[in-house]
């Protein structure tokens, strides 16, 4: 069996990695804020799922993107946190996100679970939570009622709330069975098996959550 040369090893790493991230510039490695609440319980595996059960981190919180993966990748393939290309039989990373709290440096890792996202990819996933502005420094959330806030501050969903209001306090719903924003009904889990549904009215604003 012939050896392939280290110099093709490295730029095939290098093609997977352009094809399995964002753009470097756009998200990775910069300061930025979580622009919702993003619950966990271990941090290490967070389904992408948004399941409310266990700790919260809160939205405003200052974090690193670390690493964004949209395939699995075969290796060789870079890796960020070493810097070096892992050969054969080596790490193969999940889709998902890699980030880190500032400026306690502590990792989580959001999985990306495919079924659960039509249509999107893990980097539509960190769009949607990591923004470089403070969404609680934002116009956006000095417009939100009291109520709202205190929901936001809490991770709760209260009637009334608007439907931006609704996405910093809880986060996106998974879209196989919320497929548009737009829509007067989201569906969240709090868990596999146990589901909520808010029901919107048509100015936007949350009648009715069970």
């Amino acid at each position: 069996m012939r050896l392939i040369p280290s110099l093709l090893i490295t730029a095939a790493a290098l093609v997977l990695l352009s094809c399995a991230t964002v753009p470097r510039e756009r998200l990775i490695n910069k300061d930025l804020y979580l622009q919702a609440n993003l619950w966990f319980e271990r941090p290490m595996r967070i389904e992408s799922t948004n399941y409310h059960r266990g700790s919260i981190i809160p939205a405003g919180t200052k974090a690193r993107v670390l690493r964004v993966i949209n395939a699995r990748t075969s290796s060789p393939f870079y890796n960020e946190e070493s810097n070096m290309v892992v050969p054969f039989g080596g790490e193969i990373p999940s889709p998902g996100i890699l980030f880190e709290i500032l400026p306690s440096g502590q990792r989580f890792q959001i999985i990306f679970i495919s079924k659960h996202h039509t249509g999107l990819l893990p980097s539509d996933i960190a769009e949607h939570y990591f923004g470089k502005e403070d969404p609680l420094a934002s116009a956006r959330y000095a417009g939100f009622t009291p109520v709202e806030k205190e929901a936001i501050r809490q991770g709760t969903l209260e009637p009334g709330m608007s439907k931006d209001a609704v996405l910093m306090a809880y986060g996106y719903p998974p879209e196989h069975r919320t497929p548009s924003l737009g829509l007067p009904t989201w569906i969240y889990w709090t868990n596999r098996f146990v589901s909520k549904r808010l029901i919107f009215s048509k100015d936007g604003r949350v009648i009715e959550a069970w």
